[in-house]
């Protein structure tokens, strides 16, 4: 029997879908699947920019494979042409119609009421098995994730500023294909299933700015994970975290210092060295000075991460009694007249 397929190709007509892949009508399914991804590289609108007719082609290669690849609906195809993939169509009522006369309600007999025709519905899932890399490609980029790691410094390189090295993992743009494309088999890149990206280790250089508190969150534009699909990448987010020092402490931009002195040195005022981030330096005691004054020394303190002016250093001064001594009572007894009424007054 002669196909209403073959019957297609002359005057003008529809194309028959197996010139449409470039197939003769007893391909494979293999070579069918093969045409479809070599024709529908070529013609994908993604690669044929300001060419109007492309997304139609492509179109229409995509239905020439949804039929050819589907047993049922070629063999349709093969007997009726496209009069058997209309919706509703009954190939037995058209066997019969075609070997005998019109019914006597002078129905055409196929089965077929409507008209129009639609195409089967697409099994995106099955092409995308092998070709999910050009639809990807139509899919929208996407921004890269974020990526967090934590950074340890010590104090004084949180007050300078330091460099670090870290290996980390993230999304990167996948090194298996080309951002997601088929391969020339037309297979989706199994590393990154057609996404253009893949978890990769890798190390950066980090610049830690100086002055950095501990909990800090440092943003590197761009350094996080690549995005998908050729979408911008996220960034990646440094946590700071600085240890304690054994002299040193911080109040926002001024460092804290524990200074000791005589009662002496504290009744009669003094001037001593004592250590700073950047130095040794000297500091006058008053004399008179009471346990717990702070002393300020401005611009020795931390660096300004929004490059204001840099903290002080604040030294309190700690009154230090001596741990002991034969005559140590005795001279704390002749002390006691010297203190005043008031001496608690701040407790009333």
């Amino acid at each position: 029997m002669a196909t209403r397929g073959a019957a297609e190709t002359s005057g003008g007509a529809k194309r028959r879908y197996y010139d449409v892949l470039e197939v003769a009508a007893d391909a494979t399914t293999a070579d069918i699947r093969r045409a479809f991804r070599r024709l529908a590289r070529r013609h994908h609108p993604d690669r044929n920019p300001g060419d109007p007719r492309a997304e139609e082609r492509f179109k229409e290669i995509l239905r020439a494979h949804d039929v050819l690849v589907d047993a049922r609906l070629r063999a349709l195809y093969d007997e009726f042409g496209d009069d058997g993939l209309r919706r509703g169509f009954d190939a037995s009522r058209a066997r019969r119609r075609a070997a005998g006369p019109i019914g006597r309600n002078g129905d055409r007999g196929d089965g077929s009421p409507e008209p129009t025709s639609a195409p089967p519905r697409r099994r995106r899932g099955a092409i995308e098995e092998f070709f999910g890399g050009l639809f990807a490609r139509s899919r929208p980029p996407e921004r890269g994730s974020d990526v967090e790691v934590t950074v340890a410094v010590d104090f004084l390189e949180a007050l300078g500023g330091t460099e670090r090295t870290l290996s980390l993992r993230r999304p990167e743009r996948c090194r298996a294909c080309d951002v997601g494309n088929p391969r020339d088999d037309g297979r989706v890149c199994e590393v990154c299933e057609g996404s253009g990206v893949a978890e990769a280790s890798v190390r950066i250089k980090a610049r830690i700015p100086a002055g950095v508190l501990g909990g800090s969150r440092i943003r590197l534009a761009g350094q996080g994970g690549a995005g998908k699909h050729g979408g911008p990448s996220g960034d990646l987010w440094l946590a700071v975290q600085v240890a304690e020092h054994p002299r040193f402490g911080r109040d926002g931009a001024d460092v804290t210092i524990d200074v000791p002195v005589t009662v002496a040195e504290a009744v009669r005022g003094a001037r001593l060295t004592i250590p700073t981030p950047e130095g040794q330096v000297q500091v006058r005691i008053p004399a008179g000075t009471q346990s717990g004054r702070r002393l300020r020394l401005r611009g020795k303190g931390a660096p300004r991460l929004d490059e204001g002016p840099r903290g002080d250093l604040i030294a309190r001064v700690l009154i230090c009694v001596p741990e002991s001594g034969e005559s140590l009572e005795e001279i704390a007894d002749s002390l006691e007249p010297l203190y005043s009424d008031s001496f608690r007054r701040r407790f009333e």
